[in-house]
Order: C-alpha cells, then sequence, then structure tokens
C-alpha cells in the first residue's frame, strides 16, 4: 500500500517540507530543465522540486528533447546555462545580472545528455560559479566544486551582481532539512551505519 504523499511537495506526509517553505521572487527568473529519471527519484524528492516550491517565477520541465518547443526557444532568448566548462564565465565576475537563468537538472551523466540532444541549449552563453562542497550528502559529486540544482540556484542567485536580498537563503533551509529527513530514514534502515 503507498504511503499518503503532500500534493504540494510529493513528500510522504510525516516529511512534508511545505511548512518550510518561504516563497520568494528571485532576482531573474529560473528554469529548471529536468531529466526524466529525476521525477522517480528514490529519493521521495529531487531538489529541483524543491525551487520550484520555494521560487515564484521558476519554471520545471521534464523532458530530454526541448527543441521543438517553440514557447520554450523565445523563453530562452537572453537566457544563460549554468553549466560548468571552458566555455562557463563565472557569474561573480558579471557587471550586469543575467534576467534568465537555465539549469539542467539530473545526475550528471543525465544533465550531460540533456544538453547533447538540444543545440539551442548549447548555444546559450554559459555561467558558472564558485561555491563550497555540496551538502547534499545522498548522491556522489563528479568533482568538489559540483553541487545540487538547488544549491546551484541558491548560489547563483547569492554571486548575482546587485542583489540586495537573502531570501534565496530558504533555498539551503530546505536541502538541509530533506538530507536531514534521509540521514533519519537511512540510520533507521541500518541501524549499524
Amino acid at each position: 500500500m503507498a504511503r499518503p504523499t503532500c500534493p504540494s511537495c510529493h513528500r510522504a506526509l510525516p516529511v512534508c517540507l511545505c511548512h518550510l517553505v518561504k516563497s520568494f521572487t528571485a532576482a531573474a527568473e529560473i528554469l529548471i530543465l529536468r531529466h526524466p529519471r529525476e521525477q522517480r527519484s528514490r529519493l521521495g524528492v529531487n531538489t529541483a522540486q524543491l525551487v520550484a516550491l520555494a521560487v515564484k517565477n521558476c519554471r520545471l520541465l521534464d523532458g530530454l528533447d526541448f527543441e521543438r518547443d517553440l514557447k520554450l526557444r523565445s523563453w530562452l532568448t537572453g537566457a544563460c546555462l549554468v553549466y560548468p566548462g571552458r566555455l562557463a564565465v563565472d557569474l561573480a565576475s558579471q557587471t550586469e545580472a543575467p534576467r534568465r537563468l537555465v539549469f539542467l537538472d539530473g545526475s550528471w551523466r543525465g544533465a550531460a545528455h540533456i544538453l547533447r540532444r538540444n543545440d539551442l541549449l548549447a548555444r546559450l552563453p554559459r555561467l558558472t560559479f564558485q561555491a563550497p562542497a555540496s551538502r547534499y550528502l545522498f548522491r556522489r559529486q563528479p568533482r568538489p566544486e559540483c553541487t545540487s540544482t538547488a544549491e546551484a540556484v541558491y548560489w547563483c542567485l547569492e554571486k548575482m551582481p546587485g542583489r540586495s536580498s537573502q531570501e534565496h537563503a530558504n533555498l539551503l533551509e530546505l536541502l538541509d532539512y530533506l538530507v536531514a529527513c534521509q540521514a533519519r530514514a537511512s540510520a533507521a534502515t541500518n541501524p549499524e551505519g
């Protein structure tokens, strides 16, 4: 029998995190393109869902191929892709804040797969950021500077030129709650470590 889940955060009711969400409007419009496997994450909710709950001007789209989406094609005008690589420019070095930010959500392999399938994304200017090690302990990162989607959105908003608000700090609070819930669940099912 399936456990009852929250219709908003999609977590089991005992670990619903909606009471912690402090919705805010980000300094830039956010678009998260989520790999289909992330919808069925064994962790109950992926961090893109946390961002979609908290950020009023965030869109979350699931899929692999976005080339034929005319609305998306139009929305991408003036957008920047947040994705590491030799073509990426550090957001902190920018004098003007981007209006729209695109994030790819999935394993690093899954995110790379989305990027390879979508020339319209590959042609976008790329941004990157400096951040401490990821707090999302339940997914191995390929390099120390790699982060979860929620952390990536947080750090981009934190390093945004002209930023004047700390509302985005709620993203890390939600992530910490998610990690703590997972740690408790993991300890309960495997008490010997």
